[in-house]
């Protein structure tokens, strides 16, 4: 997941938040059994609330956002979820229901935020309190009486591409993202008999010596009862270009590489029933061939929610579009790490944006 990064000028984003390309509207599409955004609104401050507003006005039902265990436990054995509270009541009173992204390690128990940790144990204990404070029947809807305990959190998902260094703190292993997920599973599952679970799963991953393996297949190799601890599994379906390309492009590329991971998870009995979209999208920027038109963008994620609702319809069951917002990439990132967004930085949609609200209808 490419962070979203607040270097964005609120309050041209605010003032300008309507005069966005406008589009007509097209045929109609299908529908998305969850159609929601990457915004992470927790990092908006006082501006939080107009933006889960400007993502419902996109057409998004769901919201992406994380809950980080090194923010919510900096201190061993203190909880503090002032933060968090606030986010899901804010998103209850807007009508937007939240999966959140159990993510980051304290520094208590690693060196480094993005540290998947080997002994899971401390972890799971996190992903136990958030469903018994969010989930359903959870302390925070009992204490907050006035809230629609409907919106509470039902599904949970399991850190971000753990297969991946920058969220692995350069050290992916399928066997601890394996240990993690079973311990977390089980954990959450004990909490409440409703909370479902989302494991990261992708087709190919790199180890750290170079090595091209298979990654659904390795996670289940190292604990081989590790489908009985998730539900359901969350995918990243990025492509460089149309979301189903060429056959010559190779179906490993693009949105097809869902069919091999569900393959893969077959083979090994995990659920393939339930594949989660959880970031798919295409930056836009001068470069190319590394970036898209904003055409292209509006485009390809038309034909991706038409391929959700379609080819993949009774087994997709959710798309979250990345993301709300550009951003200004940190020193020495690619451009196109800050492209991702429908809106512009000064807050005007692009037209991919218009896109998404018809879906959202």
């Amino acid at each position: 997941m490419r962070r979203l990064r607040l270097l964005v000028l609120l309050a041209a984003a605010l003032t300008l938040g309507t005069l966005g390309c406008a589009a007509s509207d097209g045929e109609p599409l299908p529908t998305v059994p969850r159609l929601g955004l990457v915004s992470n609104t927790l990092d908006w401050g006082t501006q939080m609330a107009a933006m889960q507003r400007r993502s419902r006005d996109l057409g998004a039902g769901w919201l992406r956002e994380e809950i980080r265990w090194n923010e919510v436990e900096p201190v061993r054995g203190t909880r503090r979820w002032a933060r968090t509270d606030r986010l899901v009541a804010s998103a209850t009173r807007r009508g937007l229901r939240i999966l959140p992204l159990l993510i980051g390690t304290p520094r208590w128990a690693a060196p480094d935020p993005t540290t998947i940790p080997t002994d899971p144990r401390r972890y799971a204990a996190f992903a136990r309190d958030v469903v018994r404070r969010y989930g359903p029947d959870g302390a925070f809807w009992r204490a907050n009486p006035d809230l629609d305990r409907r919106f509470a959190m039902a599904w949970f998902e399991l850190w971000n591409e753990p297969f991946l260094p920058q969220f692995a703190a350069d050290r992916q292993d399928a066997g601890t993202y394996a240990r993690l997920v079973q311990a977390a599973g089980n954990a959450i599952h004990a909490a409440h008999p409703r909370a479902r679970v989302l494991a990261a799963m992708e087709y190919e991953w790199k180890t750290p010596d170079g090595t091209f393996r298979r990654w659904v297949r390795d996670v289940h190799a190292a604990v081989p009862e590790l489908a009985e601890s998730y539900d359901g599994v969350a995918v990243h379906p990025y492509s460089p270009g149309a979301p189903i390309g060429t056959a010559a492009a190779g179906a490993s590329k693009d949105l097809r590489r869902m069919e091999l991971i569900r393959e893969d998870l077959r083979a090994v009995g995990g659920p393939t029933d339930q594949v989660w979209i959880t970031e798919i999208g295409w930056p836009t920027c001068p470069q190319r061939p590394a970036c898209v038109s904003r055409a292209q963008q509006a485009r390809y994620l038309e034909q991706a929610i038409r391929a959700a609702g379609g080819r993949y319809r009774g087994w997709v069951r959710a798309l979250f579009a990345y993301a709300l917002f550009d951003f200004r990439p940190a020193s020495g990132e690619p451009l196109r790490e800050g492209a991702f967004g429908l809106l512009e930085l000064d807050g005007r949609e692009k037209p991919a944006a218009a896109v998404l609200r018809r879906a959202g209808r």
